[in-house]
């Protein structure tokens, strides 16, 4: 009894660090969490006081939603147009940038020089870091004292600027693969629906007509069997519908947009541990991209303010047709945020602004006890 004992607890052993090496690799490939190691690395590798980082989000504003080592919040989720500041510069010019003394240097605008002092901040550099399908990345250093940034701590942080580009790229690489592959996989189910069950039903069909109407069959069995038969004709009809929505061609924006949610929401339950659904209560219309873009910021924005402020268990994003457009609402159970953060912040005023712009509303609401939720509702077209 001892040695099948010892297997399988070896077995068992095993299975544990398969799955935590999985649980890594997928991880791994999440870009925001790519973004928070390039920045935690940056600190701890070259040495410095904090590291900031943040992705050119809606264009042109660069958002600073990883940190360490900051000692205040002023620089958390600070928005950067590009151009501005040092990192807008590195975005704009593609190049890395450094300054000896923030707030007095003279190549750099001074927009964000209260955020800075407030951190105590003197010395600071910032890479770019562009992804080969084009979304563009910034990480930040710094230092409390004055120093002069030498050539080969400028050398360390542009490699780590090419090693996390590589591994957005890679993570964006496996995303497309993942779309492909589900793509694949409906035009596979079709197929097999198609072939056996709707196959199936077809003979199924064609063996009660043939009972109904064969010699000595009575009237009310014949009668039963028409209405199994015409029972039959509406499961296949059923099946042919949901074969053809199968079939749907993989650049329809409405699947796309699941497709895309549930890859968000995913990556959000691997990197937080909270159970995360998308759910969706009816057919959801073609959108346009600019809209379609504009519902995913909402859920991306939303999740990360519960990471942040909710300490939820549970997070359901739900989509539905409503009033010839498409409403939108993330829902979590988590307890009343501290009173200092329920006034809206920056995310939350860049989301109504931009549900308005494209024709629509958005709002927060959050009930005592009841978890928050936000909402916000796009049309069709304008």
């Amino acid at each position: 009894m001892g040695e099948p004992s010892q297997e399988a607890a070896w077995r068992a052993d095993a299975m544990r660090d398969l799955l935590l090496s999985y649980r890594e690799l997928v991880l791994s490939l999440d870009q925001d969490r790519i973004l928070h190691a390039a920045v935690e690395r940056a600190r701890s590798g070259l040495g410095t006081a904090i590291a900031l980082g943040g992705r050119v989000e809606d264009g042109d504003l660069l958002v600073l939603r990883h940190w360490s080592g900051t000692e205040t919040p002023s620089l958390h989720d600070l928005v950067v147009p590009v151009g501005l500041g040092l990192g807008g510069k590195a975005s704009a010019t593609g190049r890395p940038q450094v300054v000896a003394h923030y707030v007095k240097s003279s190549r750099i605008t001074h927009h964000f020089d209260a955020p800075v002092a407030d951190e105590g901040v003197h010395t600071m550099a910032a890479v770019p870091i562009e992804a080969a399908d084009g979304t563009r990345s910034v990480v930040y250093v710094g230092h409390r004292d004055r120093l002069t940034a030498t050539d080969r701590l400028m050398g360390q942080f542009e490699q780590l600027g090419t090693a996390t580009s590589l591994a957005l790229d890679v993570a964006q690489q496996v995303r497309t693969e993942r779309t492909k592959a589900v793509s694949g996989t409906r035009q596979e189910l079709a197929l097999d629906l198609h072939d056996s069950v709707g196959a199936l039903l077809f003979r199924i069909g064609v063996e009660i007509r043939d009972l109904a109407g064969s010699p000595g069959c009575s009237e009310q069995v014949s009668d039963r069997l028409k209405d199994m038969e015409n029972r039959i004709g509406e499961a296949a009809m059923g099946l042919r519908e949901c074969v053809a929505g199968l079939r749907r061609d993989r650049d329809d924006s409405s699947a796309d947009l699941r497709t895309a949610l549930s890859a968000d929401c995913a990556a959000y339950q691997e990197r937080c541990g909270v159970t995360t659904r998308l759910v969706a209560l009816s057919a959801i219309p073609p959108l346009d991209d600019l809209r379609a873009a504009c519902l995913r910021r909402c859920v991306r924005e939303s999740l990360l303010n519960v990471e942040k402020h909710a300490d939820a268990s549970c997070v359901v994003v739900s989509l539905a047709a409503q009033d010839d457009g498409v409403l939108i609402a993330v829902s979590d159970d988590g307890a009343d945020p501290p009173s200092d953060t329920r006034q809206p912040g920056i995310g939350i005023a860049s989301l109504t602004e931009e549900f308005g712009r494209l024709g629509g509303w958005f709002e927060f609401v959050h009930e005592a006890g009841e978890g928050g939720t936000a909402r916000g509702w796009l049309p069709q077209d304008t």
